[in-house]
């Protein structure tokens, strides 16, 4: 800014030569710094979108991992930092008593930020085996036979 420029300014009253010899390069200097800034800029505000997307996924999935554990009766390891409690809890976390839990999830390695996608069909057929009765030894007492779990 105008600090650069007034040493410049003070070079130039220095030297013997005209000021074009310092202003080219301070031009220069500027021009280079100006290119550099375009891209620097755009990989710095593509980093922190991916910073923010990883920081919601690893709430949810935090959110999910404590779910589950009180789902399965699993108290969390001491130490564990729980995130602050939010309305959508229980928005794709399985409830209590849920017999199985989606674990075919997938990660998609192409382009530079990957992604978990949920296999849907998993996902309903946890909603349709979602019920009161605990899980015993595999099965579900009071429920007939053909609901084993696997």
């Amino acid at each position: 800014g105008a600090a650069t420029r007034r040493r410049w300014r003070v070079r130039c009253v220095r030297c013997t030569r005209t000021c074009r010899g310092c202003s080219a390069a301070w031009s220069g200097a500027v021009a280079e710094a100006l290119r550099l800034a375009g891209p620097l800029a755009r990989t710095v505000a593509e980093l922190q979108r991916d910073n923010q997307r990883l920081q919601a996924q690893l709430e949810r999935l935090t959110r999910q991992v404590e779910a589950l554990g009180l789902a399965t009766g699993v108290s969390p390891a001491p130490g564990t930092p729980s995130p602050p409690p939010a309305a959508t809890v229980t928005d794709r976390a399985p409830r209590l008593g849920t017999a199985r839990f989606s674990s075919h999830a997938t990660f998609s390695l192409s382009g530079r930020s990957p992604s978990v996608e949920h296999d849907e069909a998993s996902d309903l057929e946890v909603r349709r085996a979602s019920n009161s009765c605990i899980l015993e030894n595999g099965h579900q007492p009071g429920c007939r036979s053909s609901q084993r779990i696997l």
